[in-house]
């Protein structure tokens, strides 16, 4: 870890953060969705470390607000500078990464986490996997139930998780992001997967440093039991309503936890 990540750790050590999501965004490449993965990137070795970098924007190893210099992350990827400002060009199109100042007296930071920014994702979300739930309750009746089937047994294997003694947070995480992710993938939807690819691990930031989703984890399987049972019917509306639904109260949820804890990374810009 180079210098910056570091002082960016011994930051959230210092402050007791929640920092173990080990979240990887891998979506599955199919013959529907090829490009999905590419993110906009070319070139295997610029594309690993735009994931690696992102990777550590998103789990808190590169806490909000710290800076980022080229010449340090080159250095820790053993990239060009050039390769490492076309991944830092797309991570600030992404919203992960900002910009101060102008020409070559700018300077790049992680972007910080704020009440505001917080709920605009989670609209934005929500309203994404929302619509992916309706196209999917608009699928036909054999395709719902199939679908329905699958969501149904992530959904209880989540309860199971969300009840064992002790609790596996970081296993109630990984389930409930399963859900939302397979209920995307069967939206079968090119624009919707790369929309919710770029924008739910900026929301999941959130979750990395004030961990509080498993703390709501038995409303949670039972939001989910009315979104499956929505597309099951074949009502598109109860659907995208119910998925919306579960964001929004996730999302109260967790804006108690920033009340709380304060805004992280809003600092010295």
């Amino acid at each position: 870890m180079p210098a910056f990540a570091e002082a960016a750790q011994d930051c959230y050590d210092d402050n007791k953060f929640d920092n173990h999501i080990d979240y990887k965004p891998k979506p599955r490449v199919t013959k529907q969705h090829p490009g999905v993965r590419l993110a906009g990137l070319r070139g295997g070795q610029v594309k690993a470390a735009y994931t690696r970098l992102r990777e550590a924007i998103v789990r808190g190893s590169l806490a909000p607000g710290t800076r980022i210099m080229e010449t340090d992350v080159a250095r820790w990827l053993d990239l060009s500078r050039s390769s490492v400002r076309t991944v830092l060009h797309r991570l600030q199109h992404e919203g992960f990464v900002e910009a101060h100042g102008d020409g070559p007296r700018s300077r790049l930071t992680v972007a910080p986490l704020t009440r505001d920014d917080f709920w605009e994702l989670s609209e934005v979300v929500g309203e994404v996997e929302g619509l992916a739930a309706a196209r999917v309750a608009r699928r036909p009746s054999p395709d719902r139930r199939t679908i329905a089937t699958n969501l149904r047994g992530i959904n209880r294997r989540l309860a199971k998780a969300v009840r064992a003694t002790p609790r596996d947070q970081l296993a109630v995480f990984r389930l409930d992001d399963e859900f939302h992710r397979t209920l995307v993938e069967a939206a079968a939807s090119r624009r919707l997967n790369s929309l919710h690819h770029a924008v739910k691990p900026q929301l999941q930031r959130y979750e990395g440093v004030y961990f509080s989703m498993a703390e709501r984890g038995e409303d949670s399987v039972k939001e989910h039991e009315a979104a499956i049972q929505a597309v099951e019917a074949g009502e598109p509306d109860r659907a995208h309503e119910a998925i919306r639904r579960n964001l929004v109260n996730a999302a109260a949820h967790l804006s108690q936890r920033i009340e709380a804890l304060g805004e992280r990374g809003a600092f010295g810009n």
